[in-house]
């Protein structure tokens, strides 16, 4: 079975040089500096930090202290309320965002960008058959009601729908 929910999330955008956001990234990922946060690098000179609900203020600051440590004029904001995301879950997970996209997909954890039902997405995976795609707020509707559309042959369970 295919599951789709809704995230909770908040979003840390961080702008620095090139070599602060790369040493950003790599102590968030080698040394888990960033505890449950997903790293992604959007451009040369910026990185989204997407942590659990409510942690947006303290992963900004945690973010933004590190990148300082490379940059000095590094800076971070938060822009939770900028985003929403839903998180397709299951076996059939890449499967069905293929139906979504013809991005490609790291293998494991990991991050990319591009167009899934012509919008811009950012996308998360897990190596558990996690795929978690995140749009500008004003596009999450659109976006549930595609995932809903496109992915109905996976026998999709919305979860927590209200």
């Amino acid at each position: 079975m295919l599951e789709l929910s809704s995230l909770a999330l908040s979003a840390i955008e961080l702008h620095a040089s090139p070599a602060a956001c790369d040493r950003v990234v790599e102590t968030a990922v080698s040394a888990g500096a960033l505890q449950a946060a997903r790293v992604g690098r959007v451009a040369p000179d910026e990185v989204l930090v997407v942590a659990a609900a409510g942690k947006g203020a303290a992963t900004r600051h945690a973010v933004q202290e590190m990148a300082r440590t490379f940059d000095p004029g590094a800076f971070a904001l938060e822009t939770t309320d900028g985003w929403t995301g839903w998180r397709l879950d299951g076996p059939a997970a890449r499967d069905a965002f293929a139906y979504l996209s013809e991005l490609e997909l790291p293998e494991l954890d990991g991050f990319a960008q591009g167009d899934a039902v012509h919008v811009s997405v950012k996308v998360f995976t897990t190596a558990d058959d996690q795929i978690d795609v995140l749009v500008p707020a004003f596009w999450g509707p659109y976006l549930r009601e595609r995932i809903l559309a496109a992915c109905a042959a996976f026998d999709l369970q919305e979860v927590g729908a209200s």
